[in-house]
């Protein structure tokens, strides 16, 4: 948004400064993030009157002109032949200088004497191009600066409006804001008119879609003389990014950026059956655009029509055949209010975006309708001077009258929500320049708020209005309580535990369509779900796995010289059912290259299947405190000697291993390419006991070694467990450092080596009772798991 600082100084008396109002508008909330100065670049060039144009004596293509600037008549010889006598000019006087550096001059030309300059739009630098001297408007005060006249010294704020603040998508809305941050009274910018030669408004206006079309009004304006608009005017209105075109459009815009508010003129004459209607579009029927454009409509548009034709798409654009043009001399005006989703669905399915759109998009208010189709006639009849204008009375439908709506605002509450006493009374007309209105309660304030603020709803929404206005930084920071009181059971949330132990583990997260193609579902499996419309070939399925979108990150960083990958990323997986198609949630993990960064003195080790099953451990085991086991699997698109199934409770939920080096090349991808998938779904997250806070020991451990012979069928998984359920409360730790297969073993056996710490709370423990506890540990191995010591 656009706002030029001398249009909003017309809503204030005392002065603004650019500077300041971008900084309290952006602590506010409107971030402000440009300010463009502009300066006239020229200086010494009035508006004058040309009262002869002759030919010069001496040269065919120059014109000797005399023109009238304030008290004096000059002669100025000039090369342009789009004037006539009776023309406003721009006319640079003897000591004036123009941008480039050019200074005015007396001059003789072909025996001629010259006291000025006539100054074409390009010579201004007003424009890139002119076909001959810029021709003012007649109602141009005669005498006056060019640059005062086009308000040049000019500061435009280009403003971020968030969605939800539709209001301040205009000038007056800007102001509004400006006013409560400076607790300045607003003026009221325009004013009544008198309705001369008024007469009666025969249109027949209905509404019969009440749902989208909240509210419609007319006015006529007959007897009208299509003409240029003051040149100020096209000048606001080229720096709020519009382009002029005569002073019926140019009037339409002027209005929708000073209140916000948008609007239409009909060529009078292309309205057949004296009737409008506000309807849903019928099958089959089009609209010629005024952007030249033909626009197919569905039963889905809301659209403005006569009794035989459509003449406009509602709140997006009108259509070329019912504009204003040169020739129209009758007018009908619309002002309306349009249902936000309505208009939002027509300019998304059109691709048809506008000024209008925009705005009705985020609320436009109903209950200023007949104020801006007033505002509108206003200016029309100011800019349209010397016209036997004949203007009617206003014709309006409004089936259901939109109230302001009443939400209570509780100082108990300010203070609950920002931490602190706020005086919400000392803010109340600064709020009231926001059009809000208070009646005091017992416990703090019902506010009426204005139907131009859609945005607020809730009590929680006012305390935001108040303390934007006391500022964000006058709120004091403080530490919040916290009682160390035992925490409730919680439902635990096994995607976000994943992600955060991932991260922690050095693995970044990749988010990935959930589409793959026909060739990867034959290389990955599944029964895929195939989709009715599908972007493209290479997103025709929904994807049975995760590990598809990861390998494809993969390749991406590897092309790009990443030799070093562990990625992850959780989503839904998708499996095509009997009916309809399925879907569970997903774990993928990817890893190649080395295992992180390593110090110049330490040899870089490369992830390997080891490693992944590390991770996974840690995932399931300490974080989402999971009895797992894996056992042998048998995946097409894994190594065969090293993948495994992964299982929980003797469910299996996913599996973990080595690419197949027959996808190695195909893929592209490093010889040691690990991966793995688990489904969340599947994990019934529980707390293994109370959570129960312990200190760290201030007493030595102990530290014992056990070498065990076992069968080659035993996995470390069953020794760890022996070791659990021996409840031995001394034991601390378990560690496995070594793996030993040979002589003088016997085939079909191997030596685990393990460390154990024992410790205590409360005491140093002594060797005999380490030596003790041990002894029976190593028992309980040999009965339960058939093992014996290596010595």
């Amino acid at each position: 948004m656009k706002v030029l600082l001398s249009w909003l100084q017309e809503f204030f008396q005392q002065p603004l400064v650019a500077e300041e109002i971008a900084k309290r508008l952006t602590f506010a909330g409107l971030e402000v993030e440009l300010i463009t100065k502009l300066a006239a670049g020229w200086s010494d060039v009035y508006a004058a009157k040309l009262l002869e144009v002759n030919k010069h004596p001496n040269a065919d293509r120059l014109s000797l002109c005399q023109v009238q600037w304030q008290n004096q008549i000059l002669e100025v010889v000039c090369g342009a032949s789009n004037m006539k006598a009776g023309d406003v000019v721009a006319l640079a006087i003897v000591g004036a200088k123009l941008p480039g550096g050019m200074e005015i001059k007396k001059s003789k030309i072909r025996g001629a004497e010259s006291f000025g300059m006539l100054c074409s739009e390009k010579e201004l630098g007003l424009a890139d191009t002119s076909a001959g001297i810029m021709i003012l408007p007649p109602p141009t005060p005669l005498g006056e600066p060019l640059s005062d006249i086009l308000k040049m010294q000019e500061a435009i704020l280009e403003i971020n409006v968030t969605p939800n603040r539709g209001d301040c998508l205009s000038m007056r809305g800007i102001a509004r804001e400006v006013a409560a941050l400076l607790d300045q009274p607003l003026q009221r910018v325009g004013g009544a008119f008198p309705l001369k030669n008024q007469i009666a408004n025969p249109t027949n206006v209905s509404i019969q879609a009440p749902n989208q079309g909240l509210r419609y009004a007319t006015r006529l304006i007959k007897n009208l003389a299509i003409k240029s608009s003051p040149l100020w005017v096209q000048q606001r209105l080229q720096r709020a990014g519009l382009r002029p075109i005569n002073q019926v459009v140019d009037a339409t815009n002027y209005v929708m950026l000073e209140l916000g508010h948008p609007l239409h003129a009909f060529d009078l004459s292309t309205i057949e059956g004296g009737e409008i209607k506000v309807r849903i579009a019928k099958s089959g029927e089009s609209l010629l655009a005024l952007d030249d454009k033909t626009y197919a409509l569905t039963t889905e548009d809301l659209v403005i029509a006569d009794t035989k034709k459509v003449l406009a798409l509602a709140g997006v654009m009108g259509g070329a055949f019912s504009s204003v043009k040169e020739g129209t001399k009758d007018l009908l005006l619309e002002s309306a209010c349009f249902l936000p989703e309505s208009i939002r669905k027509t300019s998304r399915r059109l691709n048809l975006a506008s000024e209008s759109s925009y705005r009705f998009e985020r609320w436009v208010d109903p209950n200023t309708v007949v104020e801006a189709l007033d505002r509108l006639t206003e200016l029309i009849v100011q800019w349209s001077e010397g016209s036997a204008l004949e203007v009617s009375a206003v014709v309006d439908r409004y089936p259901q009258k939109i109230e302001s709506p009443r939400v209570s605002l509780r100082n108990a509450r300010v203070e609950k929500v920002l931490g602190t006493q706020l005086n919400v009374k000392k803010f109340l007309p600064q709020l009231q320049h926001l059009g809000l209105d208070f009646s005091e309660q017992p416990e703090g304030y019902t506010v009426s708020i204005p139907t131009f603020r859609s945005d607020l709803t809730r009590e929680i929404d006012l305390i935001e209005e108040v303390v934007r206005l006391a500022g964000y930084d006058t709120v004091p920071a403080h530490f919040p309580k916290i009682a160390l009181n035992q925490l409730p059971q919680v439902e635990l949330n096994h995607a976000k535990m994943a992600r955060e132990y991932l991260m922690q583990k050095g693995f970044a997260e990749a988010v990935n369509f959930s589409f793959i193609s026909e060739a990867e579902l034959k290389t990955w499996g599944g029964q895929g779900v195939r989709l009715a419309n599908p972007i493209s070939d290479s997103w025709s399925y929904l994807r049975t796995s995760i590990l598809p979108g990861l390998i494809q990150n993969m390749r991406w960083n590897l092309a790009r010289g990443q030799k070093d990958i562990k990625l992850f990323e959780i989503g839904n997986i998708f499996y095509q059912q009997s009916k309809v198609p399925g879907e569970r949630n997903a774990l993928g993990m990817v890893a190649c290259g080395n295992r992180g960064q390593l110090h110049f003195s330490q040899a870089p080790v490369e992830v390997d299947f080891y490693f992944l099953k590390g991770v996974l451990q840690g995932l399931l085991s300490d974080t989402l405190q999971q009895d797992f086991s894996i056992k042998s699997s048998n995946i097409n698109m894994l190594h065969p000697k090293r993948q495994v199934s992964v299982e929980v409770d003797g469910q299996k939920i996913g599996f973990l291993g080595e690419i197949h080096p027959s996808l190695v090349q195909k893929e592209e991808l490093p010889t040691k390419t690990i991966l793995c998938e688990i489904y969340l779904d599947e994990i019934k997250l529980k707390h293994k006991g109370k959570v129960v806070f312990q200190a760290l020991s201030p007493f030595p451990s102990v530290w014992r070694d056990l070498n065990l012979i076992l069968d080659e069928k035993v996995q470390h998984a069953e020794v760890e467990k022996v070791i659990e359920t021996a409840q031995n409360p001394w034991i601390r730790k378990l560690e496995l450092f070594d793996i030993y297969r040979g002589k003088p073993l016997t085939e079909g056996q191997k030596a685990l080596t393990y460390s154990i710490e024992y410790g205590t709370q409360d005491r140093t423990l002594t060797d005999e009772e380490v030596n003790e506890a041990h002894h029976r540990l190593i028992e309980k191995l040999q009965v339960t798991l058939k093992a014996s010591l290596r010595t």
